[in-house]
């Protein structure tokens, strides 16, 4: 049973590694395009479009990579809504064209990532600040045109309501590809009757509403019945 766990380990290793190192223009030891302007460059932006509605932009060209430079900035963000007690509905989107947010960068040593202190729940600071988001009384929303690949799908699941470009969206977990499992802690500390990793279930059929797709929590619901362990 150890060597199964350490087999889906180094597949997702080697997995991750390959995509990045293709997105990276197939040289998987150069430097980061985020980490070279991560410490002038923004890349996660809050607007208050009123005291009661924000949105919080990721910026982080060419393909919106997630790495551990990104963390502390959508952190800052996160905490921000928690403390702020006008905010009422934060709805999350992309600067950059094709891609909403992707995979985690593993071009950084991983003690970039390794050396990072856990967040208040006590978990790891990714994860914890999709669960602190998935309780968060603040409705959260992300508008997905683009790719929503490794860490953007979690932090749609994290949310309250993905709202997706029908010509441009995709969505997808590299994890299956290797044959393990993604980590979608926050959407199961929330609604584990609704989206649960063993279960295998039917296409979950999506509403159209003014040319958008719409995936919601009542949704995911009633389509969650029949599904099998």
């Amino acid at each position: 049973m150890r060597q199964r766990g350490y087999l889906h380990l180094l597949m997702r290793l080697v997995f991750g590694i390959a995509i990045t190192s293709f997105l990276h223009g197939g040289n998987v030891f150069a430097e980061s395009p985020m980490k070279q302007g991560a410490a002038s460059r923004q890349e996660v932006r809050i607007e208050r479009r009123t005291p009661a509605y924000w949105r919080i932009t990721f910026d982080i060209p060419p393909f919106n990579i997630f790495g551990p430079e990104t963390i502390p900035q959508l952190n800052e963000a996160i905490t921000q809504l928690e403390t702020d007690p006008q905010v009422k509905v934060v709805v999350f989107d992309s600067a950059v064209p094709g891609f909403f947010l992707t995979h985690y960068d593993l071009v950084p040593p991983l003690s970039d990532t390794t050396n990072l202190a856990p967040g208040p729940t006590g978990l790891p600071p990714l994860p914890d600040m999709f669960v602190r988001l998935s309780r968060s009384p603040v409705v959260s929303i992300v508008s997905i045109r683009g790719r929503a690949t490794g860490v953007g799908s979690e932090l749609s699941l994290a949310s309250d309501m993905r709202f997706a470009s029908r010509e441009k969206a995709i969505l997808s977990q590299w994890e299956v590809g290797a044959a393990s499992f993604p980590n979608l802690i926050s959407r199961q500390s929330r609604t584990s009757r609704e989206w649960s990793i063993p279960r295998v279930c039917r296409p979950i059929k999506i509403s159209k509403r003014n040319g958008a797709h719409l995936l919601h929590r009542s949704n995911a619901r009633k389509h969650s019945r029949g599904c099998s362990n």
